[in-house]
C-alpha cells in the first residue's frame, strides 16, 4: 500500500468566504450541466459556462440596473459639480477644500445619488469569479459526470499490478503543498488524474495491462468530448499557445468594449478624468488579458460571455435612462 506522503493543494478547499460561495455555485453549475450533457456531451462544459454566465447575469440585473442608476444620475448633475469647483476654482485652502465637499455632499443629498452606487456590481462579481475557478480547478468535484469518469480511471488504474510504481513520479509533480493524500484510494487518485497532460497519460499508459490502456483511452475520449470547446481545454490554463491564447485576447478585446462603453456616459469630464480614463480603458483589457493566460480556460470564457452581456445590457440601460432623463427635464 502507498503510503500518505504525497502532498497536495489540489483537494484544498477555498477560503471560508470564497468556500461556501463555490458549493453553491458548483451545485448550480452541475445543474445546467446536467441538463446540457442530457442533450449531447460534445462541448458540454463550454456550453454550460455560457448558460451558467448568462444566469448570473440574469441574477445580477437589478445590481446593474442601480449601478446604470447611479452613473446616469452622476452625469446629470455633473454640470452642478462642476459649478461648485469653478466657485472655488485654484483656491486650495484646507477650510475651502473642505466646504467643496460639504456642498458636494449636500447636492448628492438633494438629488439622492450615491456616488459608490456604481461598484457595487464589481464587488459582488470579484468573488463569484473566484468560486467559479475553483469550480474549475476542482471540477471533478463540483461536476458529477466529470468526476465519475475520473474516479472510473483511478479505480482500475488501482486495480493494475504494479501500479504505484508507474503512478508514483508522474504523480508527485502535481501535487506540491502541505496537504497529504493517499494515491491508493480512488478519490485522491482521480485528483491527480484530473491535472494529467497528454505526456503524462503517455507514460501511464505505456506500462499499463492492454485492458487498462483500453479502458483509459475510451474513458479519455468521454472526457476530452465534455472539456473541450472549439478546440480548447476549459480545465486547462490558457497559456500562450494557439488555440488556447485566444481566451486571454478575445477577453482583452471585450473588457475594453466595456470599458470604452462605460467611459462614454460621462462626456463631461475634465481633462485630467478623462486622461486617466483613456488609462483605465487600456490598462483593464491587458491587465485581464495577462490574468486570463494563467487561468482556466473556462474562467476566461465566462469572463468574455460576462462582457459580451455587460455591453448589450450597458447599452439597453443607457438608451433607457437617456430617455427617463429627458422625460424629466420636458416635465420640470
Amino acid at each position: 500500500m502507498f503510503p500518505s506522503l504525497l502532498s497536495m493543494t489540489i483537494q484544498q478547499k477555498p477560503g471560508v468566504i470564497v468556500g461556501p460561495i463555490s458549493d453553491v455555485l458548483g451545485v448550480i453549475f452541475n445543474f445546467i450541466f446536467n441538463m446540457v450533457y442530457s442533450l449531447g456531451s460534445a462541448g458540454a462544459l463550454g456550453f454550460t459556462i455560457i448558460i451558467f454566465t448568462f444566469f448570473v447575469k440574469l441574477v445580477l440585473v437589478p445590481l446593474s440596473y442601480k449601478q446604470q442608476e447611479s452613473m446616469s444620475s452622476m452625469q446629470r448633475i455633473q454640470p452642478e459639480i462642476e459649478k461648485i469647483k469653478q466657485k472655488y476654482k485654484n483656491n486650495k485652502d484646507p477650510e475651502i477644500q473642505q466646504k467643496i465637499t460639504m456642498e458636494t455632499q449636500e447636492l448628492y443629498r438633494k438629488h439622492k445619488v450615491n456616488p459608490f452606487g456604481g461598484c457595487l456590481p464589481l464587488f459582488v462579481q470579484l468573488p463569484i469569479l473566484m468560486a467559479l475557478y475553483s469550480v474549475m480547478q476542482r471540477s471533478y468535484i463540483y461536476i458529477d459526470k466529470i468526476g465519475e469518469l475520473y474516479g472510473s480511471m483511478a479505480t482500475k488504474i488501482i486495480g493494475a499490478p504494479g501500479y504505484l510504481t508507474v503512478i508514483k513520479p508522474l504523480a508527485i509533480p502535481k501535487v506540491p503543498g502541505k496537504m497529504t493524500i493517499d494515491i491508493a484510494k480512488p478519490s485522491d487518485l482521480a485528483a491527480v488524474l484530473n491535472k494529467f497532460t497528454h505526456t503524462d497519460w503517455n507514460t501511464l499508459v505505456a506500462s499499463m495491462p492492454q485492458d487498462v490502456v483500453t479502458f483509459i483511452n475510451d474513458t479519455l475520449v468521454k472526457t476530452r468530448s465534455i472539456e473541450y470547446f472549439l478546440g480548447i481545454n476549459l480545465i486547462e490554463k490558457a497559456g500562450y499557445m494557439f488555440p488556447g491564447i485566444l481566451i486571454p485576447i478575445i477577453a482583452g478585446i471585450t473588457t475594453y468594449a466595456s470599458s470604452v462603453i462605460i467611459s462614454k456616459q460621462n462626456p463631461n469630464m475634465d481633462a485630467n478624468m478623462k486622461k486617466q480614463q483613456m488609462i483605465m480603458n487600456i490598462t483593464m483589457p491587458v491587465m485581464m488579458g495577462f490574468m486570463a493566460i494563467n487561468l482556466p480556460s473556462g474562467v476566461g470564457l465566462y469572463w468574455i460571455i460576462s462582457n459580451i452581456f455587460q455591453v448589450l445590457q450597458q447599452v439597453l440601460l443607457i438608451k433607457y435612462f437617456k430617455n427617463k432623463n429627458m422625460k424629466k427635464k420636458e416635465a420640470a
